[in-house]
């Protein structure tokens, strides 16, 4: 088991952030050439950092959905709002490099790192399926679980957490309409834990893991774990 194996995508993300940050705290005080040579340095860091190699046989979640919609949606939410307190203060100098609402609106900045949060766990996540069992890098640990060790699958339902449902009504009053809007309609996340001998569970999302997510429950009835059921085949009906 290595220790913290997805470090990289959360230093990806942070430099990715911190420069976007900058970007967005600096308009109206730099020139528009200097704001938008940061913002091409970020996606080429976000772009090109370091990233641990994965086996090619690696089944891995969906890039678009999991990782690049949330990491950009968590980055310019949080330069956004980082950056209208100072460009408030700007406007108005009276009150200082920073205007009081920072108070209201930087906790907001720091929700919206959830989203790229969420990218940097799923970056790292894959799971391969070997002769005796399973191997499952996630973020924080590379485990290798055999067919014996599984005592039972569960199907699991997790709602996003509330807290972050109720900044929905703060997104819409930002005029984040489509952000509130996806929040409000967002869908619980389903998949299924794995119960092992030694009492761990291990789950695994189905979101974005449409065809690993199959082809492991497959082998999983294949070696006769309890709670999967293997698909039958099938058949053509004759007239």
């Amino acid at each position: 088991m290595t220790a913290w194996p997805g470090r990289n995508e959360f230093v990806r993300r942070l430099t990715t952030n911190v420069l976007v940050v900058l970007a967005f705290a600096q308009i109206g005080n730099w020139p528009w050439f200097v704001i938008i040579a940061i913002g091409a340095l970020a996606v080429l860091v976000y772009s090109r950092f370091p990233r641990e190699p994965r086996p090619k046989d690696a089944l891995c979640y969906d890039v678009a959905s999991s990782q690049t919609i949330p990491d950009w949606m968590g980055f310019i939410l949080s330069g956004f709002f980082i950056g209208l307190p100072i460009w408030g203060a700007r406007a108005e100098p009276v009150w200082g490099p920073i205007h009081p609402s920072a108070v209201m609106v930087w906790p907001m900045a720091l929700f919206s790192t959830a989203f790229w949060l969420v990218g940097a766990v799923y970056a790292p996540h894959w799971i391969t399926i070997e002769p005796k069992g399973l191997r499952i890098h996630s973020a924080f640990a590379d485990r290798r679980i055999a067919f014996s060790d599984i005592q039972r699958v569960r199907p699991y339902k997790r709602n996003l957490p509330q807290w972050l449902l109720a900044m929905a009504p703060v997104f819409a009053a930002a005029g984040k309409f489509s952000l509130a809007g996806a929040l409000m309609l967002s869908r619980p996340r389903r998949g299924m834990t794995l119960e092992l001998a030694d009492g761990r569970r291990v789950a695994i999302a189905s979101d974005g893991f449409a065809d690993g997510y199959r082809e492991i429950r497959e082998v999983l009835a294949v070696h006769g774990v309890r709670g999967i059921r293997r698909r039958r085949p099938k058949t053509k009906s004759h007239n």
